[in-house]
């Protein structure tokens, strides 16, 4: 983890967030942020060891009944957090689970930066939110390919789609729309077909427009050895299904994070119409408009947390969490943005499925 942020930010913004936080020296078996509490601070963990609990009767039965068959107690490890994780509030992407506990497992060295100074830094530098956005982006989605790891051989598909329009469609502005719509294609997935394979080249970011498609786990993507003993046995890798991703859902991220292969397939059980969008371009653009490469890897990471919560929800790791499209409590700014984010993809439609 430390590696990564040491690649993804300049020395310039690390040197902001040492300016900017204040650091502190906690001891092993502190209690970072208790349960329920509401973080006014970003935290970065600079040394040592810490993890993410849960109290088992946030557990679902059939887990608490094997907790207590195995004579386990208190709290449940779901996330364990090394040197450059980070924790507590995370600016504008998604809420931590409201009945987990952050502590430390080791004597940690933290730094604390006040979510306010974080947000104007962000607002006010956008060549800085770009960089920060993709950093914590790809930290969200290598937590969410931890998690699934975590799996066994369950399917979690169950349950209504997950459609991210609102997640999307809130964050980008209406000419990041009009940009996608002139540089893509419409294309008709037919069913059954597999869009991307997982562990194969992506040449395309996806916009799944209409129809949804199924995530497929496979654990031979995150094993190479596995995929290639497989491959010499004749044997076919079958996924588990852990999701299904609906109107607004972005597919074939991974080149814009960290650059390495998808590790999940994609592929259309009932049919579904996609805009793709060449992935040079898309490149291309995030070097060219600080701008659009904010609010792009925003998106990323605000789509990857919420995924992120969805999996831990289904796991039984948590309550009111974000799982297919429901919201709860929402307030009337997220309520708001949701409307404009649903006025935003009716047009889009309008514009680009009229000859399909």
């Amino acid at each position: 983890m430390s590696e990564l942020l040491l690649r993804e930010l300049t020395t310039a913004d690390i040197n902001w967030l040492k300016k900017s936080g204040t650091q502190a020296i906690v001891t092993a078996g502190q209690v970072l942020i208790p349960a329920g509490t509401v973080a006014d601070c970003f935290y970065l963990l600079l040394d040592g060891r810490a993890a993410i609990t849960l109290p088992q009767l946030a557990l679902d039965p059939l887990q608490q009944a094997f907790a207590v068959i195995e004579g386990a107690t208190g709290e449940q490890e779901i996330m364990a957090l090394e040197n450059g994780d980070v924790f507590g509030a995370l600016p504008g992407l998604v809420a931590p689970l409201p009945t987990a506990t952050v502590v430390a497992k080791t004597d940690c060295t933290i730094l604390a930066l006040p979510m306010t100074d974080l947000l104007a830094q962000l607002g006010a530098d956008v060549a800085f939110a770009g960089r920060f956005y993709k950093w914590l982006a790809i930290l969200l989605a290598g937590r969410l390919q931890r998690m699934l790891r975590r799996l066994g051989r369950r399917n979690l598909a169950q349950g209504k789609l997950l459609r991210d329009v609102w997640l999307v469609f809130g964050e980008f502005h209406d000419s990041d729309v009009e940009w996608l719509m002139a540089m893509g294609e419409v294309r008709q997935v037919a069913v059954g077909e597999v869009l991307l394979g997982a562990g194969q080249p992506i040449e395309h970011l996806y916009l799944v427009l209409d129809g949804s498609l199924v995530m497929l786990w496979e654990e031979a993507a995150a094993n190479p050895l596995l995929q290639a003993f497989a491959v010499l046995e004749g044997q076919e890798m079958l996924g588990r299904e852990v999701a299904q991703l609906g109107q607004g859902a972005l597919v074939g991220v991974s080149p814009f994070l960290d650059g390495r292969l998808e590790r999940v397939t994609m592929q259309s059980m009932e049919g579904a119409v996609v805009l793709a969008v060449p992935r040079r371009l898309v490149l291309a653009k995030l070097q060219q408009d600080l701008g659009f490469a904010g609010r792009f890897y925003r998106v990323l990471g605000v789509v990857m947390g919420y995924r992120l919560q969805g999996v831990c929800g289904r796991l039984g790791y948590g309550r009111r969490v974000y799982v297919g499209g429901e919201e709860d409590e929402l307030d009337l700014d997220v309520i708001d943005r949701m409307g404009l984010a649903g006025r935003r993809f009716e047009l889009m439609l309008g514009k680009l499925m009229s000859g399909v």
